[in-house]
C-alpha cells in the first residue's frame, strides 16, 4: 500500500509535476506525418527489436547520420586505401628487384667460377693430350707442334 502511495503522490501523478521531472520530459519534441503504412511498418520493427517507437525513429535516424557519415568520407578513405595499395606495390617491386640483382650476382659469379673450371678443364686436357702424345710418339721423332 505505501509503493501506491508512494507512486500516486509522486509530483508528476499529482497534477504539480515539473517538466524536468522525467528526461522524457526534458528531450526535444517534433511531430511527423507518414506516409500510409508506415507507422504500421514502424511498429512491426520497434516490436521486433525490442524498443519504443520513438526510439526506433531515434536509432533509424542516428543511423542514417552515420551513413551520410561514411559517405562523406569515402572519397578519403579510398584515396588512403589507393595510397595503401601503391606503397604495397611500390615495396613488392623492390623486394622483387632486390631479389632479381642478388640471383643475376650469382649467375654472374656461376658464370665466372664455370669458366675459371672451363679453364682448368682445357689445361688438364691439353696436359693429357701432351702426355699421350709424348707417350705414343717414337723416341726419335720430334713433337708434332700442328694446331688440330
Amino acid at each position: 500500500m505505501e509503493k501506491i502511495d508512494a507512486i500516486w503522490h509522486h509530483p508528476y501523478m499529482a497534477g504539480d509535476s515539473d517538466k524536468d521531472e522525467f528526461p522524457s520530459d526534458a528531450a526535444d519534441r517534433f511531430q511527423v506525418r507518414m506516409p500510409p503504412g508506415m507507422r504500421d511498418r514502424l511498429k512491426e520493427w520497434a516490436s521486433a527489436n525490442g524498443r519504443s517507437m520513438n526510439s526506433e525513429i531515434v536509432d533509424r535516424i542516428n543511423r542514417s547520420f552515420e551513413m551520410d557519415e561514411i559517405v562523406a568520407r569515402t572519397p578519403e578513405i579510398h584515396l588512403q586505401q589507393q595510397l595503401s595499395t601503391a606503397k604495397l606495390q611500390h615495396d613488392l617491386a623492390r623486394a622483387d628487384y632486390e631479389a632479381t640483382k642478388q640471383i643475376l650476382q650469382r649467375m654472374e659469379e656461376s658464370v665466372i667460377n664455370s669458366e675459371a673450371t672451363m679453364q682448368a678443364v682445357l689445361q688438364m686436357l691439353e696436359q693429357v693430350r701432351a702426355e699421350r702424345e709424348a707417350t705414343a710418339r717414337p723416341s726419335g721423332k720430334p713433337p708434332d707442334t700442328r694446331k688440330k
